[in-house]
């Protein structure tokens, strides 16, 4: 019997259909076939469709199903793998610009031969933004530029030692500059001899020959003639005079120390002049030198400051010396480490009349105030008495 057309059609679209594979041996490269068996199928006519069996026709679905699945996984790994490359991408060139802009602080910084205290800070930074870095960004700094930077850094730190050992040196240089020449050592002096002894003897081997053979012995000479008044005053003789038969009581003398206000003073009745020895209060941070004080109804002009009047007053911040102050001792104003502020009025100092390390030790960014057409001579004077290089005189 022969067969139809309907037959015919219907026979087609099975072969088709029963060419494909089983659903799970689909793959990607069957959609083409997949798709044409589709599209045959649904070209028939409905009649011919029912010629189509069950399980033929589930065959397609299955098909259709498997190629869907295996598509959108497709798909998928494609998507991942594409936003996998982009990320990848994206953390090579902020690796590299991280890397890049540690490259360029190494760059910048001197070879080792050049290295200063001044690059200390340069180098801190360099060193902190590689150790920043990820391992990954790590890798893309050459050893050549990891090698300037540990060189520039043991460089700093063998500049830094050598710096710290000349600053210990030159604290007891000052120590021992300040001290007085071998026969104008007095008891009184003995703290500061002392003092400096003992931060001689904390330097290490290094720093002690940082210390000059002259200044050594200027510490030396300073210890003997201390021990030798030492001698003297313990085996001075004392006399014991007989009394003398009782005077007529003399009229009470003028005072010759006293306190006026925040200040000691010494008198000179004869030249009715006020030498200030010190403060009342060591705790003070203001002092007033004035021009002259009243004692009893008198006026003496004050004149001068006395040696050490004003010595270790760790709170003393400001000082106004009075505009007849013509000498001022030595280590008058010395260890006033918090003193910021000198004003003075007076114009009658000169190099002669300024002591030995009057200013010295004292805060190094101090401010100083003179008299008009002063500054120059005065900056040259109170230099040579202590004052730090760093401070400014105006």
């Amino acid at each position: 019997i022969g067969k139809n057309s309907d037959q015919i059609a219907a026979e087609a679209v099975e072969e088709k259909i029963n060419a494909l594979p089983a659903k799970d041996k689909v793959t990607l490269d069957d959609g083409e076939a997949i798709g044409e068996a589709r599209k045959a199928y649904d070209a028939l006519t409905k009649d011919q469709k029912k010629l189509i069996s069950d399980e033929t026709l589930k065959k397609l679905t299955d098909a259709e199903e498997a190629y869907k699945a295996a598509k959108e996984a497709a798909d998928k790994e494609a998507a991942e793998k594409e936003e996998a490359e982009k990320k990848a991408a994206e953390k090579k060139a902020a690796d590299e610009a991280a890397a890049k802009k540690v490259q360029d602080l190494i760059d910048a910084l001197p070879e080792k031969d050049k290295v200063t205290l001044d690059d200390g800070e340069a180098i801190g930074e360099a060193r902190k933004a590689y150790d920043a870095l990820t391992d990954d960004q790590k890798k893309l700094i050459s050893d050549e530029t990891l090698k300037k930077l540990t060189d520039a850094e043991e460089a700093y730190k063998a500049a830094k030692e050598a710096a710290d050992k000349e600053a210990a040196a030159k604290k007891v240089q000052d120590l021992i500059d300040a001290l007085p020449e071998k026969d104008k050592v007095t008891l009184d002096d003995k703290d500061d001899i002392e003092a400096a002894r003992k931060a001689y003897d904390a330097l290490t081997d290094d720093q002690k020959k940082l210390i000059s053979d002259e200044t050594l012995k200027k510490l030396t000479d300073a210890e003997e003639a201390l021990a030798d008044l030492q001698k003297a005053a313990q085996w001075w003789p004392v006399i014991i005079l007989p009394a003398k038969p009782s005077a007529p009581e003399a009229p009470a003398a003028e005072p010759t120390d006293v306190t006026v206000g925040e200040l000691r003073y010494k008198l000179d009745p004869k030249t009715m002049t006020a030498t200030v020895k010190g403060a009342k209060k060591k705790s003070v941070k203001t002092i007033l030198i004035p021009g002259s004080i009243k004692v009893n109804g008198k006026k003496y002009t004050v004149t001068a400051i006395r040696a050490k009047a004003f010595r270790g007053m760790e709170k003393l911040a400001q000082v106004t010396i009075g505009k007849n102050v013509a000498t001022i001792g030595t280590k008058a104003f010395y260890k006033c480490g918090k003193l910021k502020k000198l004003k003075i009025k007076t114009k009658h100092l000169t190099e002669e009349t300024v002591g030995v390390s009057a200013f010295g030790m004292t805060d190094k960014n101090m401010i100083i105030t003179c008299p008009k057409g002063m500054k120059e001579l005065y900056e040259i004077i109170l230099t040579g008495a202590g004052l730090s290089s760093k401070a400014t005189v105006k």
